[in-house]
């Protein structure tokens, strides 16, 4: 994503002017999606523990539009119709979380782009166009993407992509050609969508400053031709739209249920200056700071297949194929403070973007750890590190709702075991642990064990498969006098010889079962 808050625009007066391409909108629809700001900053506070790990930056305001542009003139709002919902699928949806999505597409804060048009777009051999440009085909209603919800998760696919370029993302198609290889995979599996999917793609998603002195939406946003300079830009009410989507883009690459794709190849001919203007931001996709905060966002609790890098793109007979080849590294959660400062170093093609990324991030992180019941950090290969920086999360916020965490076969050893047990006992409401098959050993089970008295709802431990030994299991023993409430504790598969089981058993409080 990409923002033109730093354009230098001449402007003129447009009072007398008749402005094209504005649609009817529900007057209730701007207000709407203003609404929450002050909901979104007291959730947001009451997660973080600490205000050393807030970022105060607002968004509201962000990237204004014209300073003349009309107050009065109606947003763009796509004509996309309405479809009738059977009872099962909307229940589909709501199991799905898809409410979440609901009022940023009724209000049009955000339009989300037919697949099947991005495919037919792509065989036409065309570009992506500004949101006002396109035609209502283009686009879904909010019914016909309820309507394509199927058996699994949502029929949302948010695209992560570097803009190639700072008028326009996707000048020559690269991208485009990728994006709906991929989609054809996933329409073609009834399991994830039914006959479509809903596209987010910013560009194409969200209103951008494309309008022309009368009004008319340009191919490219205007500030950096000097040609379309003195453009309208985005009309008041746009921009009143185009902020609440800044909010919108936190919930919908963290959300659980939807698909995030990043386009992380960089055309061929990328430095070729005939073909890309050599200006802007150049950086890969892992570099730049717009990038980095999306792929944190869909990486912080969803299941790892919906997490894909489409810059490893193979050949595949079906999605689930595509599904192998393009799965992903899932990099462990991070504090507010911390992504803040890692976007110091990274890439903006506007550097005055830097604090509204940082934000975006920061209130997506709150929504999904202040609501989460249960992570799975399985099958990750994470070792110390990431539980370090889990560990660290853990510590620092309040997570009311989270029940259980499980890390199974990982490479966790000593140092990450006792940073995890440090943010895990302050979770007063966390009832399950499972740690099977790491590498904890005896010294991280003694850690662990240190820390265990302030886990009082603890219900089920799992140290399956961890080498923690005699002296290990002994230490964990002792620990768990305290925890009433503690049903199971598996300690299967831990070199425990017959004499030390015989003790562990004699030193088992009553009620509590252990598997040695």
């Amino acid at each position: 994503m990409a923002s033109d808050t730093d354009e230098k625009e001449d402007t003129i007066a447009t009072e007398d002017i008749k402005l094209e391409g504005a649609q009817e909108v529900d007057p209730n629809a701007m207000a709407a999606a203003q609404e929450g700001a002050a909901e979104r900053e007291a959730a947001y506070r009451a997660v973080l523990v600490s205000a050393r790990d807030w970022v105060p930056v607002q968004l509201d305001g962000a990237d204004g539009g014209s300073a003349t542009a009309p107050t009065s003139t109606p947003a763009h709002i796509p004509g996309a119709l309405d479809v009738q919902v059977d009872s099962t699928t909307i229940t589909r949806w709501k199991e799905r979380r898809g409410g979440e999505l609901e009022r940023m597409i009724a209000t049009g804060a955000v339009a989300l782009l037919d697949a099947k048009w991005v495919i037919r777009l792509a065989r036409q051999d065309g570009r992506f166009k500004p949101r006002q440009a396109l035609p209502d085909e283009a686009f879904l209603s909010l019914t016909q993407v309820q309507a394509a919800t199927a058996g699994l998760e949502l029929p949302v696919v948010c695209v992560s992509h570097p803009w190639l370029q700072p008028e326009h993302p996707d000048p020559h198609g690269h991208n485009l050609q990728t994006l709906a290889r991929a989609l054809e995979a996933l329409l073609e599996d009834e399991l994830l969508c039914n006959g479509t999917a809903g596209v987010f793609y910013d560009f194409s998603s969200m209103h951008q400053k494309c309008r022309r002195a009368n009004g008319s939406a340009g191919d490219e946003i205007i500030g950096f031709d000097p040609s379309l300079r003195g453009g309208v830009g985005r009309y008041a009410s746009e921009q009143a739209l185009f902020t609440q989507a800044l909010h919108d883009v936190s919930v919908l690459f963290s959300h659980p249920h939807t698909h995030v794709w990043k386009l992380t190849e960089l055309p061929p001919d990328y430095d070729h200056e005939l073909q890309y203007k050599q200006s802007g931001n150049r950086a890969p996709y892992e570099e730049r700071g717009w990038c980095f905060c999306e792929q944190l966002l869909a990486e912080m609790m969803k299941s790892g297949y919906l997490v894909l890098d489409l810059g490893k793109i193979g050949s595949w007979v079906n999605f689930w194929d595509m599904q192998s080849v393009c799965s992903d590294v899932r990099r462990a959660p991070m504090l507010p403070s911390r992504v803040a400062a890692e976007l110091q170093n990274k890439s903006f093609t506007n550097g005055r973007d830097r604090p509204i990324v940082a934000r975006i991030y920061a209130e997506g992180f709150a929504k999904r750890w202040g609501e989460v019941e249960e992570i799975d950090y399985s099958y990750l290969d994470w070792g110390d590190m990431e539980a370090r920086l889990l560990g660290d999360v853990l510590r620092k916020i309040r997570a009311p709702n989270l029940k259980k965490i499980s890390l199974s076969l990982n490479s966790i050893g000593p140092e990450g075991t006792v940073a995890l047990a440090e943010g895990v006992k302050g979770l007063k409401g966390l009832q399950a642990l499972v740690l099977d098959r790491n590498e904890i050993g005896a010294e991280g089970a003694i850690g662990f064990a240190k820390r265990m008295k302030n886990m009082k709802a603890l219900q089920y431990l799992n140290l399956d498969g961890n080498e923690i030994g005699p002296e290990g299991a002994l230490a964990l023993t002792r620990a768990i006098k305290g925890l009433r409430e503690l049903e199971l504790l598996n300690l299967v598969a831990n070199q425990i010889d017959d004499e030390a089981k015989r003790m562990l058993k004699e030193r088992l409080p009553a009620g509590l079962e252990m598997k040695v």
